[in-house]
């Protein structure tokens, strides 16, 4: 039994990524693990004992079904909420104050008239961004850290991640060849099975 989990969040100011905030700590409830079992670290600290657990995931290299428990457990958690059912999803980034990304607008209009409905992850709680994605058959959005959410679909067969540079995503291509996969060839594409009109 873990009685508490630290947390070092040194050099992290409240609401920046990184910081014990609110959607961390919804994170760890949907865990199963309380608000009350957290310490933010924020200064040298002393423990009777220390568990460090094993890396579970390494850029490029691997994935573990430790860390794929992780993502299954939380969206588990997360029960039937009154909210419908869509099964395919635009998450755009237009919402997003800052690195908004050029011209996406269009591209949102594009896929809502192709049947998609269009959201904006940070405008949800995470219950509802789980929600969302563990009930969707396909997911579309521009490549970045809002396609990660492909880690809480149950049963998405499908990813669209529209690319904006040339290098590719490690994180991503590790995600679609890896997770999804229990072969480890990818189930989710960069090409929509269809055509958008």
């Amino acid at each position: 039994y873990i009685g508490k989990i630290d947390y070092c969040g040194v050099n992290f100011s409240e609401g920046t990524f990184g910081s014990i905030d609110k959607p961390a700590r919804q994170l760890f409830e949907l865990l199963g693990i309380g608000s009350d079992r957290l310490i933010d670290i924020r200064k040298a600290s002393r423990f009777s004992r220390v568990i460090i657990p094993d890396l579970s995931f390494a850029q490029g290299q691997f994935i573990t079904k430790e860390y794929k428990d992780i993502y299954q457990t939380i969206a588990d958690n997360v029960r039937d909420i009154d909210l419908p059912v869509y099964e395919k999803l635009y998450l755009t980034r237009t919402a997003i104050k800052k690195r908004k990304e050029v011209g996406e607008e269009k591209i949102e209009e594009l896929f809502a008239s192709n049947g998609f409905k269009v959201l904006s992850m940070e405008r949800l709680s995470v219950a509802e961004q789980v929600y969302y994605m563990k009930h969707c058959s396909v997911v579309a959005s521009i490549d970045g850290t809002v396609a990660h959410n492909i880690l809480f679909s149950k049963k998405c067969a499908k990813q669209i991640v529209l690319e904006k540079q040339s290098r590719i995503n490690p994180y991503q291509h590790l995600l679609e060849s890896r997770y999804h996969s229990p072969n480890g060839k990818s189930h989710s594409s960069c090409l929509y099975q269809g055509r958008l009109q």
